[in-house]
C-alpha cells in the first residue's frame, strides 16, 4: 500500500510595536509504503517533513538600531558588532525530515504483539538560541539564529505480551543519538551552553 499526501501551511506573525511582519509558507509531504506479507506482519517505510517558523530577534533589533545612531568609532567593537548582527533582525524558518522504517508483529494467537522501528531525522536551516553583549550597552541579549544542518538517527522497540489473561508484561526501550550539528552560519554567539560557537 502506498500513502501520499501534502500540507500546505501559511503562517503569519505581526509583532506590536515594530515593524517586523514574519510571513512563511511551508509544503510538508509525506509518504508511507506498507507491506503485509501475512495478516500477523506489516513492514513499513515513511518519509515526512515538519517545520517550524521564523523568529524576530527584537532585543537584538533594538540594540542595532541604537547602535547605528552612534557615531562611527565612538564604542570599541560597535562597528564590527552592526556588521555582524545587523541582518538577523529575523531567522528564517527550519525543517526536519524523517525517515523511517519498522515492523509490527505478532505470534503466539495475539498474545506476543512486538513493534520496532529505525529512524534517521535531517534537520535544516535549525534554529539556535544563544546570547550576544552589544558592546554599547554592556548587557546580554538573547539572539536566535539560523544553523546550517544536524541529524539524529536511532532505534526503538517495545515488546507486549499477554502472560495470562489477568497479566500483561510490557518491554520497550530506544536509542537515540542526540542532534548533530553539521555547521553553523554564524558569528560568534554564546550558546545557552556556555559555548562560544565560531560561525563557518
Amino acid at each position: 500500500d502506498l500513502t501520499v499526501g501534502a500540507r500546505i501551511s501559511r503562517a503569519s506573525t505581526d509583532l506590536v510595536h515594530s515593524n517586523t511582519d514574519l510571513s512563511d509558507t511551508f509544503v510538508s509531504p509525506k509518504a508511507i509504503l506498507s507491506w503485509r506479507p501475512t495478516d500477523q506482519t506489516l513492514f513499513y517505510g515513511t518519509v515526512a517533513q515538519g517545520f517550524r517558523q521564523g523568529l524576530a530577534n527584537s532585543d537584538l533589533q533594538t540594540a542595532v538600531d541604537s547602535g547605528r545612531l552612534l557615531p562611527a568609532g565612538l564604542v570599541p567593537g560597535l562597528d564590527a558588532f552592526l556588521a555582524e548582527f545587523g541582518d538577523i533582525a529575523e531567522t528564517d524558518g527550519d525543517s526536519v525530515t524523517t525517515f523511517e522504517v519498522g515492523v509490527k508483529t505478532e505470534f503466539w494467537d495475539g498474545r506476543i504483539n512486538l513493534t520496532s522501528a529505525l529512524y534517521y531525522m535531517e534537520w535544516e536551516d535549525n534554529l539556535i538560541e544563544g546570547s550576544t553583549t552589544p558592546p554599547h550597552t554592556g548587557a546580554p541579549i538573547a539572539v536566535n539564529f539560523n544553523g546550517d544542518q544536524a541529524h539524529s538517527q536511532g532505534i526503538e522497540m517495545e515488546l507486549t505480551a499477554l502472560l495470562t489473561d489477568r497479566l500483561t508484561f510490557t518491554f520497550g526501550g530506544d536509542i537515540n543519538d542526540e542532534a548533530q550539528l553539521d555547521d553553523l552560519n554564524s558569528g560568534p554567539i554564546i550558546l545557552d551552553s556556555g559555548i562560544i560557537m565560531e560561525g563557518n
